[in-house]
């Protein structure tokens, strides 16, 4: 079995362009060793997660965040531009050539290795084309805009490439907002590490130290196995939910009051009850990592370590 992360902190966040859904699920691990999670609630402030995170770990403990976005980007896109690492690169994102990278392209002529996030919204099916953003970014096909992590996999579909903006699978304005509003913050002010950008994870944990991660909820699941769920179905999520109270039983893991709430009723009866559930799943997730239940995969291939970036719990392709 893995042997446990030296971690004290794991927070989850289930990301969104609008505040309203973002939705995070914490866990500490206490003096006796033993870990409470606790119920989802909202994310608030996004400039401030990372500070309030540190503070309530304190300089003695370790802090571990992940967020449901893409952190990295897709190698083709980096051998366009030349670039060896996306952390130098991203730094400078907001600054000339890039001060309109963070506003989607109206339009393909507007598309730009500076301005590669593409279609500003799509007001009928076939306005915007996949293949008119390829042609613009200089990449002989879709799936060269996605990173490893993001290609189909056994009992995995593909996620949706970064870059493309519009449609029920894109996580391009996600990325956008999160990279804005906390990652490049964080990572510009010192105030926390990029895993595995800046080194392998056990290095990074280090007392006082907040580090972000990436994560996908939809691994989670398999790993969990709470899958398969329709997550904005409120039946299949009670089910899902009996799913993740065994696996708090069996992990030794407590639940807060409020989680144990949240998980008894699947989380409302509102179709919109699957982001608190994202939040949660996700946590549970982290955890499962953390306690050595599911091994730790670290990216070896320089490309994914330094540009692309990897998930959280994922393994190997």
């Amino acid at each position: 079995m893995p042997a446990p992360l030296a971690v004290d902190l794991v927070a989850a966040a289930d990301w969104s362009v609008s505040a309203r859904k973002r939705w995070m699920a914490i866990a500490l691990r206490g003096r006796d060793g033993r870990w409470r999670a606790g119920g989802a609630r909202r994310v608030g402030r996004a400039e401030t997660l990372v500070a309030r995170l540190a503070r309530r770990a304190g300089t003695e403990r370790s802090a571990l965040l992940g967020l449901d976005l893409p952190i990295g980007v897709p190698a083709a896109y980096a051998a366009r531009l030349g670039l060896s690492g996306f952390l130098e690169w991203a730094r400078g994102l907001g600054a000339p050539p890039y001060e309109a990278f963070f506003s989607p392209a109206a339009t393909a002529g507007e598309v730009t290795l500076h301005r590669p996030f593409y279609p500003e919204r799509a007001r009928r099916k076939g306005e915007a084309r996949q293949a008119a953003l390829c042609a613009a970014l200089g990449v002989p096909g879709f799936d060269a805009l996605r990173r490893a992590c993001d290609r189909a996999r056994p009992g995995r579909r593909a996620a949706e490439a970064l870059f493309w903006t519009v449609g029920g699978k894109q996580v391009g304005k996600a990325a956008l907002a999160g990279w804005r509003d906390v990652v490049l913050p964080a990572l510009r002010g010192g105030h926390a590490t990029l895993w595995p950008f800046q080194g392998e994870l056990a290095t990074l944990l280090r007392p006082g130290a907040v580090v972000l991660v990436e994560i996908y909820p939809a691994d989670a699941y398999r790993r969990l196995s709470a899958a398969p769920v329709s997550k904005r179905d409120p039946r299949s999520r009670r089910e899902a939910c009996a799913t993740l109270g065994r696996w708090l039983a069996d992990s030794g893991v407590s639940a807060s009051r409020q989680l144990s709430s949240q998980l008894a009723d699947g989380f409302g009866p509102r179709p919109d009850g699957e982001d608190p559930f994202d939040a949660v799943v996700a946590l549970l997730g982290m955890l499962d990592v953390a306690l050595g239940r599911s091994a730790l995969f670290e990216p070896e291939e320089q490309e994914v370590r330094a540009v692309e970036g990897w998930i959280l719990g994922l393994g190997p392709g």
